[in-house]
């Protein structure tokens, strides 16, 4: 079943956010770098914290430069991919299930109806932090889908109860928190990426319209129980974040075909490098 946090939790209160689309955009283009326009310039952290975390490109003209807060969280963003460049470098998605874009019926001209079922599902797999990535549904050969252990579509949501998780891996998280998984271009790693979402809007007469409007909040504790790669047990588990950009050696626990560890906080953006035997 999945692992649910019983306290009452933040919510994503301005969906879409960026997740889905990125997912979709990096699987319908073959898994090569993508730039969104994207002119935010408030949440620039989580903005650069969702393109890093799914295959995308940082612009250079997402933050306003001439602020300093703004250039400087632009600027410590680019030196911790700079530092982990193996981690993003030709990287792959690498989630355990794969959410199918209903690219047919949009090309019919059934955009709005396919559109929402396609929503609902893709948010319900962000919200239960199932570890998938997004294909169009033309380009869904039965080798593109071999790899996946689950295939979701447009008619999934019905089926979505927490058994259907069981084979998956699993995190304790809050709904403000996005995960999803990549491969390195070289090495048998597995980069799991944290996202938080959450933070604290300012009262419209304080607001600057720049950087220090983000306001995050902190999330600490996340619970991950992983599936092993390959069904290997796992050698040790890196954690590092764009504000502590040192990597450290997390506490880990192998049981069987799984391995479990609990994050350290962090502010907007981790990445977990697992390392199987």
């Amino acid at each position: 079943m999945v692992l649910v946090n019983n306290k009452p939790e933040p919510t994503l209160n301005d969906k879409p956010e960026p997740t889905l689309l990125l997912r979709y955009v990096r699987g319908a283009g073959g898994g090569r770098p993508c730039i969104v326009s994207q002119w935010e310039r408030v949440k620039i952290r989580a903005a650069m914290a969702a393109l890093a975390a799914n295959g995308g490109v940082i612009p250079g003209r997402l933050a306003n430069f001439n602020d300093p807060q703004s250039r400087q969280e632009l600027v410590r963003f680019f030196c911790f991919m700079k530092q982990y460049d193996d981690i993003y470098h030709a990287s792959t998605a690498a989630g355990e299930c794969v959410l199918l874009y209903p690219r047919r019926q949009v090309h019919e001209g059934r955009f709005t109806e396919a559109m929402s079922a396609f929503n609902a599902v893709g948010f319900k797999l962000l919200d239960d932090h199932v570890l998938f990535d997004v294909l169009p549904d033309d380009m869904a050969t039965p080798d593109n889908l071999a790899r996946y252990r689950r295939v979701f579509t447009i008619s999934s949501l019905g089926e979505m109860r927490p058994e259907y998780y069981d084979s998956l891996s699993r995190f304790e998280a809050p709904s403000t928190v996005r995960v999803s998984a990549s491969r390195p271009e070289k090495g048998n790693i597995w980069d799991i990426h944290f996202v938080n979402y959450n933070r604290k809007e300012p009262p419209e007469n304080e607001r600057t319209g720049l950087a220090a409007d983000e306001n995050p909040i902190p999330v600490s504790g996340v619970k991950a129980d992983l599936v092993s790669p390959a069904g290997r047990s796992v050698r040790k588990i890196e954690w590092m974040t764009s504000e502590s950009p040192e990597s450290r050696e997390l506490r880990i626990e192998n049981a069987g075909n799984r391995v479990h560890f609990t994050t350290p906080g962090f502010l907007v953006y981790a990445v977990a490098r697992v390392h199987p035997d």
